[in-house]
């Protein structure tokens, strides 16, 4: 890879790509307030790293240099595809020394993922066939185990965790950048049943993070918190009248017949990212056969209860000829 730098100092007029943006460390503000400070008082040291006119590594520079009008220098890199530029992005991030082990296992993670549909891009354009992709998979879990001294199973853990960061990060930044930070720890179980959550959901969560009451995120605050959502949902905001004095009972919340359901529902979601984890990473071949015993046969004993509460709401959906009709949850 031959990088061409260009020493020329300029206003040079560069796009901003969403998912190179995406793939940066998220900064504070008192870091992005100093930068400023420093660029303003010492001009462009640093180059912009940059692909077919895309800013690459330095997104918060470009902005400040533009915002005061200071000239800078570019690199421009030499990179094939959009795949090759995301993990560079991703190696010159594992190659930092105040990393936090969260952004790490995202990185790794990311590189997977990165490269995984960069093969199954190339495959389709060569018109391989679909059955050829897992031996595709194998060999790049193979590449990162090697790499970073790591097993398969915490590969696909890593790949797991990035997939879920992504869409945390996506529907709401400042939940994700306080998960990146490492502040505030959040279980890998955790994170990936906040990504199955409705967008609402997610955001909904933004002041359980914010609040500085909690060092570690556990599930009972990740359901008392959308439960309580649930039970005193925001009002449009109104003018305020005049206060008049209220007897006791009046202060007693409205009775939802809906709540208990919602928190069933709320829950799920758990069950469901447990399950899938366990499919994905569990090494089922080593496992005792007593314990896939057991599982089993707390799945089956699951899988009835599912499907006796299932024949109890539709037997009593029947029995008040509410009109629903098919009320199995496969709606829109």
């Amino acid at each position: 890879m031959q990088d061409r730098q260009r020493r020329r100092y300029a206003l040079y007029d560069l796009r901003i790509d969403e998912e190179f943006a995406m793939l940066q460390i998220q900064a504070t503000a008192g870091y992005v307030k100093r930068l400023e400070q420093n660029i303003i008082r010492s001009g462009a040291i640093k180059p912009i790293m940059v692909w077919r006119g895309f800013v690459v590594d330095g997104h918060k520079r470009y902005v400040i240099f533009h915002r005061h009008c200071i000239p800078f220098f570019i690199y421009d890199l030499d990179l094939d595809s959009r795949y090759d530029v995301m993990e560079w992005i991703c190696d010159k991030s594992l190659k930092r020394l105040d990393l936090s082990e969260e952004y790490r296992k995202y990185y790794i993670g990311k590189k997977f993922m990165v490269r995984y549909e960069k093969y199954v891009t190339q495959m389709k354009d060569a018109g391989m066939v679909a059955k050829d992709l897992k031996g595709t998979k194998t060999k790049i879990e193979e590449e990162l185990v090697k790499d970073f001294k790591i097993s398969y199973g915490t590969v696909r853990k890593y790949t797991q965790y990035a997939r879920a960061m992504d869409i945390i990060r996506k529907c709401e930044p400042e939940i994700a950048g306080i998960m990146f930070s490492g502040r505030v720890k959040v279980s890998h179980e955790n994170v990936v049943s906040i990504s199955h959550f409705s967008p609402d959901q997610i955001r909904i969560l933004k002041d359980l993070f914010k609040d500085g009451k909690h060092e570690k995120i556990q599930s009972s605050h990740i359901w008392n918190q959308l439960r309580w959502s649930c039970l005193h949902p925001s009002v449009p905001s109104k003018k305020k009248e005049p206060e008049q004095p209220k007897a006791e009972i009046k202060n007693m919340p409205k009775y939802d017949p809906d709540a208990e359901l919602q928190s069933l529902i709320l829950t799920i979601p758990t069950w469901k990212s447990s399950i899938e984890r366990v499919r994905t990473v569990a090494d089922f071949g080593n496992a005792s056969r007593q314990a896939k015993v057991n599982l089993l046969a707390r799945l089956s004993s699951l899988s009835d209860t599912v499907q006796q509460l299932s024949a109890y709401i539709k037997e009593k959906d029947n029995e008040h000829g509410s009109g629903t009709g098919n009320v199995s949850g496969t709606g829109a």
